[in-house]
């Protein structure tokens, strides 16, 4: 919405994700919040945003992520993470920004090794299920 703060256009297009009734709904909202992340990408190359905010759109992403529901867009939203990441340190915002949010880039990076392990856990199955499919496919054939 015009004239609304980026952390407000964030709350609002959570909220769409977390009512999306189909995937379609789901990228919509997903590429409205990489629009938002390329505004956050130039506030903090630009150091109007403040740290709270920052803070709370960086709280934002763990939110999205861990969400099971967002498994489809979860690459696009990770994607647009590792380019807010990537602006947040550079030379000129780590003291500025990376120091304030410390506490909160632990807490993504917990969330991301938690995503990281629940994509192994998946994985894992399903080749084991396929394994488990061949095999059985193999004794029945003998």
């Amino acid at each position: 919405p015009a004239g609304s703060s980026l952390t407000e256009c964030v709350v609002i297009v959570k909220y769409w994700l977390s009512k999306s009734l189909n995937a379609q709904q789901r990228e919509n909202a997903s590429g409205t919040f990489s629009l938002l992340c390329i505004i956050l990408r130039e506030s903090i190359e630009d150091h109007t945003i403040q740290s709270h905010e920052l803070r709370f759109c960086l709280l934002s992403f763990i939110s999205i992520i861990l969400e099971p529901e967002n498994s489809n867009v979860c690459p696009s939203i990770l994607e647009s993470l590792k380019s807010v990441l990537g602006v947040l340190f550079s030379a000129s915002n780590l003291e500025h920004l990376a120091v304030d949010t410390t506490s909160t880039l632990h807490k993504l990076s917990l969330s991301l090794l938690q995503v990281h392990q629940n994509a192994y856990v998946s994985f894992y199955r399903i080749c084991m299920a396929t394994f488990n499919c061949f095999q059985f496919n193999q004794k029945t054939s003998r």
